[in-house]
């Protein structure tokens, strides 16, 4: 028979499997709630943090950019940047953490909720507060230290170890753009922007377009 102890670390660990069960949005049916709680969760911590630390809105990036943006080739390192490792991943035939969420779904939460939530976190408050650290001449610093922070958020999201790296690259590159224009702007609207084509392009360019090169090469 087993001892009173063992079975009580059989239950704690039975209790973690269902916590980790409940909140990995790809084993059950309804990711989509779980990505919700988990963004309004984070959004709700940034403005907490922000008030914690006395950042103020200004500070944080709530305002328009304080000077122009170079939109279009912004944009277009972005969308080449998330085309080129989305063809790693087809390459290497990396699985698909995401196909378990609806168009919908992939459009209003991934495309618009989630990069608002995360570059509010992110670039909001965490950038804000490194370069209260750093200082404005040594504001590299904080842009390095949000992209690498973001990168490590990435590494959770699955996809096995080519997609896994493959990911948390990409979230890092990303980054480092999002970490520049915000700097830059003083402004989260560049940023949010930014996160928003990136995500479009993986969710809905990247892989019509890489079907398509397939079939042709079929051919």
């Amino acid at each position: 028979m087993p001892s009173v102890a063992h079975r009580g670390l059989q239950v704690r660990k039975w209790r973690l499997g269902v916590v980790v069960y409940r909140f990995d949005g790809h084993t059950h049916a309804h990711p989509g709630l779980d990505v919700l709680v988990v963004q309004s969760a984070e959004l709700v911590a940034s403005l907490l943090l922000l008030r914690y630390c006395g950042i103020g809105w200004r500070e944080a990036g709530f305002q328009l950019p304080a000077e122009p943006i170079r939109w279009l080739p912004n944009i277009a390192s972005v969308v080449f940047l998330n085309l080129a490792l989305a063809g790693i991943m087809h390459l290497f035939h990396t699985p698909d953490t995401l196909g378990t969420f609806s168009p919908v779904e992939k459009l209003v939460l991934l495309c618009a909720y989630v990069p608002l939530a995360e570059e509010v976190f992110v670039r909001g408050w965490f950038q804000a507060a490194l370069l209260r650290r750093a200082g404005e001449t040594r504001a590299v610093f904080a842009v390095l230290g949000s992209s690498t922070f973001f990168a490590a958020v990435h590494v959770f999201v699955g996809g096995g170890s080519i997609g896994t790296g493959v990911t948390v690259a990409g979230a890092f590159l990303m980054g480092l753009i999002a970490g520049r224009l915000r700097q830059r702007s003083q402004s989260l609207l560049p940023a949010v922007a930014m996160h928003v084509v990136y995500n479009l392009t993986g969710l809905f360019l990247a892989t019509p377009l890489y079907s398509l090169l397939a079939n042709i090469l079929r051919r």
